[in-house]
């Protein structure tokens, strides 16, 4: 007798239960909408870990092209709603804001106030600007053969409404390479960096009469210098402490540093690990809350004192960026990808301005843009 051969509605698989032996037979669609979910499984687990590892919350940032690609020194506000950029013609600088045509002021460099005596002509090297509204300069002389008697420096402030300039401290600074100045609330103490990553870069004290070494110890559990040894004679290859930041609420201040560094030099140094430390003015304590920063750049509060901007690589990826990091969580969140060269945060604390390097290389030209951060940091 012929049986009849039970042909089955779909093609099947076979799997065994491995505790009781029993088969089980599966349709091929279930096999394959098994395999779907295990992709779509996959691929939620890789965005999570994706994420998780370079810090980024998937929040919608807006973002508005305020200047044109073109050749800009810095980025701040004259306000809460008037950001602006400085360039430069010839010996002016010139303030440039968003809608307007032509710039909304012009400084002329000839006719600051001489401080110097120089053989080839003074240099002014703008710094931004101050909570006052007054313009940030370092006077310094332009290079010549008399080396040795045109080293001084001073910081200087100019107000272009009076046209009058001060100068913030007596006594010269360390050296012209002197950036990155900040000061406690009410200016009467106040840091800056001297230096480069690459040279060496130490943070030092300043008062209205002078300045002086920051005598305090910083280090990763493992290995730690003290900022004041190396000066006045900088080592061949020291630590490196660099981008201060007073809050401004003057309870804490901020700064990126590196015993990754010391010891090294050429491009290994370069590529050295750097952490973000915490100080209270008064204890002068450095306090680790950051670890795998690289090639940091800048360090700008909010006006609330609660976040941190920087621009450097961060996470296990080293993505480099914009990074927000919160004072009340201690963790950084990516704002976005990009070669940046300079950044501020509104006085409203809701939007923050960056100069975007168009070209990569050697960054002759950058475009200004404007970030609504106000979703992010609530």
């Amino acid at each position: 007798m012929n049986i009849p051969t039970r042909v089955p509605l779909y093609n099947t698989t076979s799997s065994i239960n491995a505790r009781n032996g029993q088969v089980y037979a599966r349709s091929t669609h279930e096999q394959e909408d098994m395999n779907t979910m295990k992709k779509i499984c996959t691929a939620m687990f890789l965005l999570y870990l994706l994420q998780f590892l370079t810090g980024c919350e998937k929040t919608a940032i807006e973002k508005t092209l305020l200047f044109p690609a073109g050749e800009y020194l810095q980025v701040d506000y004259l306000s809460a709603s008037a950001p602006v950029t400085f360039t430069r013609d010839e010996d002016n600088i010139l303030v440039l804001q968003p809608g307007e045509s032509a710039p909304i002021l012009s400084v002329e460099l000839k006719k600051l106030p001489k401080d110097l005596k120089c053989m080839n002509g003074i240099a002014y090297a703008l710094h931004g600007l101050l909570p006052d509204g007054r313009m940030l300069f370092v006077e310094s002389c332009e290079p010549s053969t008399h080396a040795a008697y045109e080293q001084d420096s001073f910081l200087i402030a100019y107000d272009p409404i009076s046209q009058k300039t001060e100068k913030l401290i007596i006594e010269p600074l360390i050296h012209k390479w002197s950036g990155y100045f900040t000061w406690n609330p009410d200016r009467t103490v106040g840091l800056y960096q001297v230096g480069g990553s690459l040279v060496g870069a130490d943070i030092f004290w300043m008062t209205p009469e002078k300045t002086l070494p920051m005598n305090i110890e910083v280090g990763d559990g493992k290995y730690s210098w003290i900022l004041s040894n190396d000066y006045p004679q900088f080592s061949t290859e020291p630590g490196v402490a660099a981008y201060p930041a007073w809050s401004p609420d003057g309870e804490t201040i901020a700064f990126f540093a590196s015993t990754d560094a010391k010891g090294k030099a050429g491009p290994v140094r370069s590529d050295s690990e750097f952490r973000l430390y915490f100080m209270e003015p008064i204890e002068k304590k450095p306090e680790t809350v950051l670890n795998g920063v690289y090639h940091p750049l800048n360090l700008v509060w909010s006006p609330d004192s609660q976040w941190l901007a920087f621009i450097g690589e961060y996470g296990t990826l080293r993505r480099y960026g914009i990074w927000l990091f919160s004072k009340e969580d201690r963790k950084a969140r990516l704002l976005d990808v990009g070669d940046f060269r300079d950044i501020a945060w509104s006085p409203a604390g809701d939007r923050i301005l960056v100069a975007f390097c168009v070209q990569e290389v050697s960054c002759p030209q950058e475009e200004i843009w404007e970030y609504d951060v106000s979703v992010l940091i609530k």
